[in-house]
């Protein structure tokens, strides 16, 4: 299920088939049929796009606060 389009056929499969013999059909693991099933139902059809991969949040730098950093600093030069 590489395409949107992919996934709006599995959600249709679903609904007319069942869960186990539409992704059988798509060649995808139930696990992976009912957790587009979970978007639809949760998200609607913007649930069915693709998502990017990036973190939501990196930690970027350490806090100067930290007790013993100034240590650690020195270790690391």
């Amino acid at each position: 299920m590489q395409t949107f389009e992919g996934r709006k056929l599995l959600i249709e499969r679903i609904a007319v088939m069942g869960l186990m013999p539409a992704a059988e059909a798509a060649g995808i693991s139930s696990r992976a049929a009912r957790k587009w099933r979970d978007r639809l139902e949760n998200e609607g059809v913007d649930g069915l796009m693709d998502r990017s991969s990036r973190p939501a949040k990196t930690r970027s730098c350490v806090e100067p606060e930290l007790p013993g950093l100034s240590e650690f600093s020195c270790l690391r030069r």
